[in-house]
């Protein structure tokens, strides 16, 4: 009874590191080789050049051969240096032929391969059991594999729309940005035109009083009596002049409403927005 690897296949013979985890060839002297197969009868495992004996040697083909053990040695009985080849059901244990006649005589004992046929069926059915889960888990990733293409898909298409809103916002805000500077600037026109009219006018009659100034400067310093007389008396008959009124000029002019009305809309528009914000905040 025996396993035999295909020579040459994953499982034949290949030099490993001393500490690697597959059984090694007890035969080899010269390095490490994996071992190919262990033999229950031997106690011994071997590569695939000293297992040959027992596949050509006919006492040695009746050995019971199986895939490399590792740790061989505890498969034999420390009382009885037999292999342990029975498990017993009782002790729930591993013994060998002379520890059933001895000590477990009148338990219930079975051979290796009648005890792995047991568990072979708790074996299955826990494969089935996480056959079934894995089942679950797997509709379980692929559900939220979609619920995560789905929250991309929503994602992408409210970041579109908002987008376009905030655009369209902006446009909106701009264009009112632009109208706010026109009338500002046409109220300041309109400012500069009311000033620059009166300022001409104040100018000429500046210049009107300077003239009169100047005349009775020279009144004053004449020596001529008369003169002085005369051009008073002229200027008496002459209709009196009309000063212009005071105009009463603000340098600050009022151009706040707009400014005003924009911090409004902003502080209406902060809350709006924040309003939006909790309430996604706590949707989420």
């Amino acid at each position: 009874m025996r396993e035999t690897p295909v020579p040459g296949q994953d499982g034949g013979p290949r030099e490993d590191d001393a500490d690697s985890d597959e059984p090694l060839c007890d035969c080899c002297t010269e390095g490490k080789v994996r071992a190919i197969n262990s033999c229950l009868v031997c106690v011994a495992s071997y590569c695939e050049d000293h297992i040959k004996p027992h596949w050509e040697v006919p006492a040695l083909r009746r050995h019971q051969l199986v895939s490399p053990i590792r740790n061989l040695e505890d498969r034999i009985c420390p009382a009885h240096q037999k292999i342990k080849n029975l498990f017993c059901k009782s002790d729930d244990i591993f013994i060998c032929g002379l520890c059933h006649e001895k000590d477990h005589r009148s338990h219930v004992v079975f051979s290796a391969a009648s005890a792995r046929a047991e568990k072979q069926v708790h074996i299955d059915e826990m494969h089935t059991d996480i056959e079934k889960q894995l089942g679950r888990r797997q509709k379980e990733l692929d559900d939220l594999n979609l619920a995560m293409e789905s929250v991309k898909v929503s994602a992408t298409t409210e970041k579109e729309d908002s987008r376009k809103v905030f655009d369209e916002l902006i446009s909106s805000i701009q264009e009112r940005k632009k109208v706010a500077n026109e009338m500002i600037e046409s109220r300041q026109a309109l400012y500069m035109s009311e000033i620059s009219t009166y300022m001409k006018k104040v100018q000429e009659e500046i210049g009107g009083l300077k003239q009169k100034q100047n005349r009775l400067l020279k009144l004053s310093s004449t020596d001529d009596h008369i003169t002085v007389v005369q051009y008073f008396q002229s200027m008496s008959t002459k209709s009196t002049d009309n000063p212009l009124p005071y105009l009463a000029i603000n340098t600050k002019m009022n151009f706040n409403e707009i400014s005003k009305g924009a911090h409004v809309m902003k502080v209406q528009l902060d809350s709006i927005w924040e309003k939006i914000s909790t309430a996604v905040t706590k949707s989420s």
